[in-house]
């Protein structure tokens, strides 16, 4: 029998659209042919080379032939998908007054850690102050803030918003 090894695959995510899937410690010769298959995944090209592109999770199948003896054999690979989006949570809606001019918006609820990035952006109207990477960033405007976070490991993002009004209860 020839000898199949579908090796290893790496995961695909937000951000590794495509991998490559590596059968090169399967038996080669001039007699060796190779042919991957899947009933849940999807070969973007070379199924009947030892390094396939594939873009979709799923279970993927190298056969490998030996014409000098019409033997064959066969090794499979999983290959997974993490493109779950992290939690993005703006905070609740607040208020500036006349004695309240700079808030801390709360982005404390959003998924946390050295693998997520921040970034606020003041959607309509507003202004960021500082800390605009930050899960609290101070303001001093009324207006709809923006949160992305992103999985820095995986490239998937998230976002939220929230309402800063600004009080109209001044006195005559």
């Amino acid at each position: 029998l020839p000898n199949a090894n579908a090796g290893t695959a790496d995961e695909l995510t937000c951000n590794v659209l495509e991998v490559s899937l590596d059968g090169s410690n399967s038996d080669q010769g001039a007699t060796i042919t190779y042919t991957w298959t899947t009933t849940d995944g999807n070969i973007v090209s070379g199924n009947n080379t030892l390094n396939p592109t594939v873009n979709q999770p799923g279970t993927y199948i190298l056969t490998v032939s030996n014409s000098a003896n019409n033997c064959t054999s066969s090794s499979s690979i999983l290959v997974d998908e993490n493109v779950t989006p992290p939690n993005a949570d703006a905070g609740p809606e607040q208020e500036l007054t006349c004695s309240t001019t700079f808030l801390s918006l709360s982005g404390l609820n959003s998924s946390t850690g050295p693998d997520f990035s921040y970034e606020w952006t003041a959607v309509a109207n507003g202004n960021i102050v500082g800390g605009g990477n930050t899960l609290s960033p101070v303001i001093d405007a009324s207006g709809i803030y923006e949160i992305m976070v992103t999985n820095n490991i995986t490239g998937c993002t998230s976002t939220d918003q929230v309402e800063v009004t600004q009080s109209t209860d001044v006195p005559n």
